[in-house]
């Protein structure tokens, strides 16, 4: 993959991440493994008077912190659920999915993690340039669970 191609992945799951509302960013957070609680709370640098992450430092952090790999890093964590999902719906197709798996696969996602935390989830594997990053993208634009564009967070 070439930089300007990374460049263009690397917006698109920024903007994706801030499609998320708060809430549903803090109800993933919550739902993590101590320890990786514990490193979003060390780069967001805040916590909440009720002890969760700040969301508002949190999405600093992750704008600030492109080029160490901090949004990357965020949204593996916090989709890791739905990825393990999708590798199971998948089964042996997992590694290398057409458009028809993914599509497949779409509903299952969508009803327990819900649209946005899907999106974030295929914007990461495309950035992870995954083998089937074309038929990915080519379902986040077109499915019409998926297709519907997200709604920036103010920063």
């Amino acid at each position: 993959m070439n930089s300007k191609d990374r460049v263009l992945r690397l917006v698109q799951l920024e903007r994706e991440l801030r499609g998320l509302d708060d809430n549903h960013l803090a109800a993933l957070i919550a739902e993590l493994p101590a320890e990786e609680t514990a490193w979003i709370t060390s780069i967001s640098r805040g916590i909440d008077d009720d002890g969760t992450v700040d969301i508002a430092a949190l999405r600093g952090s992750i704008t600030r912190g492109r080029l160490k790999g901090v949004p990357e890093r965020v949204a593996a964590a916090i989709t890791d659920a739905c990825l393990v999902d999708c590798i199971e719906i998948l089964g042996e197709r997992a590694e290398f999915p057409s458009e028809d798996d993914l599509r497949h696969a779409v509903p299952g996602l969508v009803a327990r993690h819900g649209a946005a935390t899907t999106r974030v989830m295929f914007a990461s594997a495309v950035v992870g340039n995954a083998p089937a990053s074309a038929a990915i993208m080519t379902v986040m634009k077109h499915d019409p669970a998926l297709s519907a564009p997200t709604t920036p967070t103010a920063e």
